[in-house]
């Protein structure tokens, strides 16, 4: 099913520890998050590299942004004394 190939996508995109067991045993993974045969061998072909520079730049997107949050929030507190 599709939404199971999205879950694990999310989870490996957001989450270190399941992304670490992903590339230690990426057959495993694919068993665990309920995959078919057919999404298994899918997602067996996908290049870690990649997988892994995708992650680092959602993760520096999500610090950027709440780096953001905190500026604005500090912005308004100040501007409001």
């Amino acid at each position: 099913m599709q939404a199971d190939v999205e879950k694990l996508m999310a989870q490996l995109f957001t989450d270190r520890a399941s992304r670490e067991r992903f590339v230690a045993d990426p057959a495993s993974a694919a068993k665990e998050a309920g995959l078919s045969a057919e999404e298994t061998e899918a997602v067996l072909r996908i290049d870690v590299r990649d997988l892994l520079t995708a992650a680092r730049s959602y993760d520096n997107k999500r610090r950027s942004k709440r780096r953001s949050e905190f500026l604005l929030r500090d912005w308004w507190r100040a501007w409001r004394r």
